[in-house]
């Protein structure tokens, strides 16, 4: 399963996006720069994480978009992770 997973991370890292895409990801950037709501349903955990991603991962630059991208990166890795760990136990 980390085997799995860190082949993900390397290949999500070298495709990831430096900047806003298609989509609700400019408006829930918006959102987490500002602390203001995203569109229902508002993605309130998303938005405090992604804000919490600006600040952690602010020694990347000044792309905040390329940050919050890598938290999702983040997330996918260990959805691949437990996924992997799941489908092994049964």
């Amino acid at each position: 399963a980390l085997m799995t997973a860190s082949a993900v991370m390397i290949v999500y890292i070298l495709t990831l996006s430096p900047s806003i895409t298609g989509g609700d990801s400019g408006e829930v950037m918006a959102a987490a720069c500002s602390w203001g709501p995203a569109h229902p349903p508002g993605y309130p955990l998303f938005i405090a994480l992604a804000n919490l991603a600006m600040k952690v991962f602010a020694s990347l630059g000044e792309n905040t978009a390329y940050r919050v991208n890598l938290l999702c990166s983040i997330f996918t890795v260990l959805g691949v992770y437990n996924l992997h760990r799941a489908v092994r136990i049964t």
